[in-house]
């Protein structure tokens, strides 16, 4: 349970990837290189109603070129983001 200015820290499906092999042994059987992610929270108001922030970014793997789905103080429903 997390309360107002708690954080959520979650490993990128990226650590999977194997730094000694090229990106293109890693895209199929199985698919390593991830291209997106989502996030589902489920919150309660004050009166007790439950409320879902759901949101999810694709992204392509393109090195960091135009390649910035997520930024530092971006906010997303009741979620800021503090650290990518």
């Amino acid at each position: 349970s997390l309360a107002d200015g708690d954080r959520l820290k979650f490993a990128s499906a990226s650590s999977f990837l194997d730094t000694s092999l090229p990106l293109e042994e890693q895209l199929y059987s199985p698919a390593l290189v991830p291209g997106g992610a989502s996030l589902i929270l489920y919150g309660k108001t004050e009166s007790g109603v439950v409320v879902r922030n759901r949101f999810f970014w694709m992204y392509d793997m393109n090195c960091g070129e135009e390649n910035d789905p997520v930024q530092v103080g971006d906010e997303i429903g009741w979620v800021t983001v503090d650290e990518t």
